[in-house]
């Protein structure tokens, strides 16, 4: 069962990945969505309780009524996109995600940095390390033993 939650949220976030590295933004309706489904899920299945759901619910919430930060900090649209993975797969999922995605957001940062094509301040996107973390948890999952 829970490979089917980790294709979930593989599929989740292939097209905010295009959506975020085209325009540098994520659609809060989409991880409002995703994440109410994720809820549901987590519900049905015994999971959850209604107090955990509330949470969940509440944090996608408020994330969408706070303002975006300034250019270079990591924004609320990626904390967005771990809320509603966290609410479809568990939280403890959503930081599995998060770590693996730092290591090559930061080589790239450096990369950025070493080749002189942006400041310590540039942004950019970081859900595409989001799904590149997926997808290698994914192919750990797959492989014997991995599960």
């Amino acid at each position: 069962m829970e490979i089917v939650r980790e294709i979930a949220n593989a599929l989740f976030l292939v097209p905010l990945t295009l959506q975020d590295a085209r325009k540098m933004e994520v659609s809060g309706l989409a991880c409002l969505v995703y994440a109410g489904l994720g809820i549901i899920r987590r519900m049905l299945c015994g999971e959850s309780t209604r107090i955990s759901s509330c949470v969940y619910l509440g944090a996608v919430l408020g994330m969408l009524f706070l303002p975006n930060p300034l250019s270079g900090a990591f924004g609320t649209g990626d904390v967005l996109v771990l809320l509603a993975c966290a609410a479809m797969a568990g939280i403890w999922s959503a930081l599995e995600m998060l770590f693996l995605a730092l290591f090559p957001a930061c080589v790239y940062a450096i990369y950025l940095v070493a080749a002189k094509k942006s400041g310590l301040k540039a942004a950019f996107p970081f859900v595409p390390f989001l799904l590149i973390s997926q997808l290698v948890r994914l192919l750990l999952l797959l492989l014997p033993g991995g599960g």
